[in-house]
């Protein structure tokens, strides 16, 4: 169109080239609305996207504590971040406490929902989270992060498509969620040694 727009002005068809000229506004225009509507759509998807990662630290049982970090489709978001101290179970369990962790978050409706749960652990950790969630009637798919002798991750478990898609985010708040389960032990250590 611009081109025939040049064609027309350099033959003196003024009225014909402001014809096209509008049209070439008009197109642009929509075009820019298409594209504010589509950044719109991914940005309202990507911040209403949640991931939630759990952990759970203990020596030998004592001053034993569950962690819940967020991430929320644009970064971790450390305000998020909550502390469980495990009531139900007084030696060293890690699923038992994982699942009075989970139990105890979706008793929290006023939180959202996660589209994705992540654990650290293996098949026994996952199975007692999904075990969890159907006895509250809802669905969020659980990935659970397997470590290796160095603590690095080495296999997701869960959905595939998940996995793959969003790896970076899985493993890096699983590291958060391990870095600050580890904190919030050492804390309470401290803080029962002080005693």
């Amino acid at each position: 169109l611009k081109q025939e727009m040049m064609e027309y002005a350099r033959a003196m068809k003024f009225e014909r080239a402001q014809v096209i000229k509008k049209q070439i506004y008009a197109l642009e225009h929509i075009q820019d609305i298409a594209l504010l509507k589509h950044d719109f759509e991914v940005s309202h998807y990507m911040t209403s996207f949640r991931m939630e990662a759990y952990d759970i630290a203990h020596m030998g049982g004592e001053a034993m504590v569950g962690v819940m970090c967020v991430y929320n489709g644009v970064e971790i978001d450390t305000s998020e971040h909550r502390v469980f101290t495990i009531r139900s179970v007084n030696r060293s369990h890690d699923t038992a406490a994982l699942a009075e962790v989970i139990e105890r978050r979706l008793k929290h409706t006023e939180w959202a929902y996660p589209d994705i749960i992540v654990v650290d652990g293996g098949v026994a950790q996952k199975r007692a989270v999904e075990r969890v969630i159907r006895e509250h009637n809802i669905q969020i798919p659980v990935i659970a992060v397997v470590k290796d002798d160095k603590h690095k991750a080495r296999e997701l478990l869960g959905q595939k498509k998940l996995t793959e898609r969003y790896v970076r985010e899985i493993v890096a708040l699983n590291a958060e969620s391990h870095r600050f389960a580890m904190k919030q032990h050492t804390r309470k250590r401290t803080k029962n040694f002080l005693k």
